[in-house]
């Protein structure tokens, strides 16, 4: 069975003859559509009704700002919008047999950021904030998951990033996981992002910024 039936038929089983044909006529194609368009919709009805089904993703940034000398000026925390794109390479990591993202990697953004769930790097990702001492955005490294959510769910933490503000500092409001590391760069894939959820945040020249992501999946 050749990809696109594959996406077609689980989409499907997942939403319901009578959706998945109004689906397909919207589309203007058959049950056997191959459109890149098409295939791309069906992957993605298919991942949010997968997610109707009970599974519901809380992926939090917990955002902590100290000066250069170690007082603590600010905390916030930011709670991510998973884009489509992002819901569709689940789909296809989690239920077909396409690779694992192998890194992902934080960015931070400039102030009022606004993130859409048809936002990818290439169109609609907020401007990034760059100004800090790493030539790189920072790897997160993700911990197993673990069953530790009541009464039925499972979360998974990333190793801390710490951020050493440069010259000359600015305001932050938000943050992003994608798959590439370079700085401004906006191709690849985008995972989801969010402002803050305290507003915009001011940052000077050595500040740092300790950021902590952690994804809750809980199961109703």
């Amino acid at each position: 069975m050749n990809l696109d039936k594959l996406i077609l038929d689980a989409l499907k089983e997942s939403i319901g003859d009578d959706k998945y044909q109004e689906l397909l006529k919207s589309l203007n194609t058959d049950m056997f559509g191959t459109k890149a368009a098409t295939i791309f919709e069906a992957q993605l009805e298919t991942a949010k009704a997968l997610n109707l089904g009970g599974i519901q993703y809380d992926n939090v940034y917990y955002v902590d700002c100290y000066d250069h000398a170690g007082n603590l000026k600010w905390s916030d925390e930011a709670h991510n919008i998973v884009v489509d794109v992002g819901l569709v390479h689940t789909l296809d990591v989690v239920l077909y047999s396409t690779a694992k993202t192998a890194t992902w990697y934080l960015g931070l953004t400039t102030g009022t950021p606004s993130f859409d769930p048809s936002d990818t790097m290439a169109a609609g990702l907020p401007t990034e904030y760059q100004d800090y001492s790493n030539a790189t955005r920072y790897a997160l490294d993700f911990s197993p998951g673990a069953s530790d959510l009541s009464p039925s769910g499972a979360s998974l933490a990333a190793n801390q990033v710490s951020y050493t503000i440069s010259s000359p500092g600015g305001t932050v409001g938000g943050a992003f996981i994608c798959d590439s590391n370079t700085k401004g760069n906006t191709s690849g894939l985008l995972y989801g992002g969010a402002a803050f959820t305290g507003g915009d945040k001011s940052v000077s020249t050595n500040d740092t910024l300790n950021v902590n992501v952690t994804v809750n999946a809980t199961s109703s």
